[in-house]
């Protein structure tokens, strides 16, 4: 007689191993052929459990890619055809994919994050976004420096009780040297390294805070993915004199120093990473106006989503 615990899932790959013994016998004897017929409807319910555990298990993260590729395709004006067309995608394969039912290959969704626009960091991370789900309050705020994210984070960091922490700072800690040395003896792409393990290291610990990033992070892919995913990101805007005068008045003259073109170099830095900083979640601007009026733009923005025990 044909029974369940006969059958089971290998370790790898989900592979459906069946006892031997059942296999044995003569597939022309009726007996045999009514258990072939069993066995293959027993073998049917065991793959959809099979599929129905990993659907479970994954789905919620294929709806939200489904529901980012969708959103990207309609910002863009385009109709399911036609970024079908231009991925090399069928238009049935792509429905698919955008009611979550799709599971697409590595490369495929490279395929589409290069139609779309994107990197493949930006649209798989969409997968992790869930709103459905707890997660702790974190805001990270992003800008050129002289933006304001020290004195904004301070101010929100008491006003909500939670941590003000400098993403800078750690990276300093982590190599046991200030930023400007790092860039001298290693290079920016060592730093950028080093800044990407240290944010992963951050985000991993299930706790809340306010983050203030470096002006340069949204330039690395895989760290701003990383980020858009695991809080939500405020862009401090500001005109290029705001940035020019507040770091001179800090005192920090360092980006003046042997470079007579320092200005104009700012105000094209800031035109490169302007549509970087704008695929944050919120945006405030803060040029001409005091931080008493930023933080509360700021808060009537997030006040929907910080803990109870942060109070105006």
């Amino acid at each position: 007689m044909l029974r369940s615990k006969d059958l089971r899932f290998g370790e790898k790959g989900g592979s459906l191993l069946v006892s031997s013994k059942i296999l044995r016998g003569n597939p022309s004897n009726p007996k045999r052929k009514m258990q072939n017929i069993a066995f293959e409807g027993l073998c049917g319910c065991a793959i959809f459990h099979f599929m129905a555990q990993n659907l479970h298990k994954h789905g919620r993260r294929l709806m939200h890619l489904g529901k980012e590729v969708r959103a990207l395709r309609k910002d863009r004006g385009w109709t399911r055809r036609e970024l079908a067309e231009r991925s090399g995608l069928s238009v049935r394969y792509l429905a698919d994919i955008e009611s979550g039912l799709g599971n697409p290959s590595l490369i495929r969704l490279w395929d589409l994050a290069e139609t779309l626009g994107v990197t493949l960091e930006e649209l798989v991370s969409a997968a992790n976004r869930d709103p459905t789900l707890h997660h702790p309050f974190r805001l990270a705020l992003l800008g050129l420096r002289g933006a304001g994210k020290t004195s904004l984070g301070t101010r929100l960091s008491r006003r909500l009780g939670l941590p003000f922490i400098e993403l800078d700072t750690l990276v300093e800690e982590e190599a046991g040297m200030p930023l400007p040395e790092i860039f001298e003896l290693q290079g920016e792409a060592a730093y950028r390294i080093l800044e990407r393990r240290v944010l992963s290291r951050l985000l991993n610990k299930n706790r809340p805070f306010i983050l203030a990033v470096g002006g340069g992070l949204v330039a690395d892919p895989q760290s701003y993915a990383l980020l858009r995913a695991q809080t939500r990101t405020l862009w401090l805007k500001a005109r290029p004199i705001d940035h020019w005068e507040r770091v001179r008045a800090q005192g920090d003259l360092r980006p003046m120093q042997g470079r007579d073109q320092a200005y104009q170099d700012l105000v094209s830095l800031l035109e490169r990473r302007e549509p970087l900083y704008q695929k944050a979640d919120l945006s405030v601007d803060t040029s001409e106006k005091p931080i008493e009026a930023v933080e509360g733009e700021v808060w009537e923005q997030i006040q929907g989503d910080v803990p109870k025990g942060g109070q105006p």
